[in-house]
């Protein structure tokens, strides 16, 4: 049987679960989802990296990053206030850069004290044993990347200890937080997502993803595909054949991560983003035109951004601009 992503779980429970404000239910009446990227630091070199049009906005968070103890008081605040029952550390380069690794255990820490979990994406570059049992132990949901791993195929995942990829960094931080999380009682959910970009060569021939599907989900974790972030690089029909591809492979049909009814709850839903230099956003990808900055507005003006994101859902993926589907 499929397992379920633990923090999409979470999210569609809440959204199950009754409230007294005014949604009638605790997802859509709380800020369920802190986002917190951090400074960018990557050595990963990608091709096509999503982050490539918004360096000079992320040198700019970088320069004017917030010391560590305001961005928990943060955590505080919104585990107090507006119910936040996940903080997210988002695929803006890498979490665990030895330059910035410190700041998303202390991040993760305080959220564990206030009994919230931490959603984190990582390529699995710069994970060695010690981390990889330090997130199982705070109960930690991974997002693990492979569009700059294209050596995972179903024969990593037999065995990428004699898989010629070992040698890289990346493979064995991905077997070391893999080797972590199995350890882990069997349940209908699992903390691992692997994700995974569509390609058209994947169009022309999808054994290759079949057959990673197949692999990911006998391990216990689940595999969740999404097209690229940048449409308008493809024809129509060939964009629309990719987004039917993706929900096809997707473990539980739903090319998100954190997908409930159909819509992108880390950036389209319950959720909020501050980034490294306090700079707010609806969606932890919209870099470069924030809606204000964290340390200067005050708590009316705060209340009132989150009320207006709560009210103005127009969409299930707001980068991407993606309709929500009609029911």
């Amino acid at each position: 049987m499929a397992r379920k992503f633990e923090v999409t779980a979470r999210l569609a429970q809440m959204r199950q679960t009754s409230s007294t404000g005014k949604f009638g239910n605790l997802l859509d009446d709380s800020v369920a989802m802190l986002n917190l990227p951090a400074a960018f630091y990557c050595t990963k070199g990608c091709g096509n990296c999503m982050m490539t049009p918004s360096m000079a906005a992320l040198r700019k968070e970088r320069e004017e990053s917030l010391p560590i103890d305001t961005l928990l008081a943060y955590i505080q605040l919104f585990a107090k206030k507006y119910g936040t029952v996940f903080i997210t550390i988002n695929g803006r380069g890498d979490p665990f850069h030895p330059i910035i690794a410190d700041e998303i255990m202390h991040k993760i820490s305080c959220a564990s004290e206030l009994g919230i979990q931490a959603l984190l994406f990582t390529s699995g570059d710069h994970v060695d044993p010690e981390l990889a049992a330090s997130l199982a132990r705070h109960r930690s949901n991974l997002v693990v990347s492979l569009f700059g791993n294209p050596f995972v195929d179903a024969d990593f995942l037999a065995d990428p200890t004699v898989h010629p990829a070992f040698s890289e960094p990346a493979a064995r931080g991905l077997y070391y937080l893999m080797s972590a999380y199995a350890l882990e009682p069997e349940s209908e959910s699992t903390r691992i997502a692997f994700n995974y970009v569509v390609s058209e060569s994947d169009l022309r021939d999808p054994t290759r993803l079949a057959a990673l599907k197949v692999a990911i989900e006998s391990h216990g974790f689940c595999l969740v595909c999404n097209t690229d972030f940048f449409p308008e690089k493809y024809h129509a029909d060939v964009w629309a054949a990719l987004g039917r591809l993706a929900i096809e492979y997707s473990t539980l049909g739903n090319p998100h991560t954190t997908v409930v009814d159909g819509v992108c709850q880390m950036g389209a839903g319950s959720s909020f983003t501050i980034a490294a230099n306090g700079d707010i956003y609806r969606c932890p990808y919209l870099v470069g035109n924030p809606d204000g900055n964290i340390t200067v507005i005050s708590p009316e003006e705060l209340d009132g951004l989150i009320s207006k994101y709560k009210l103005h859902r127009e969409f299930a993926c707001v980068f991407r601009r993606t309709p929500i589907p009609k029911e």
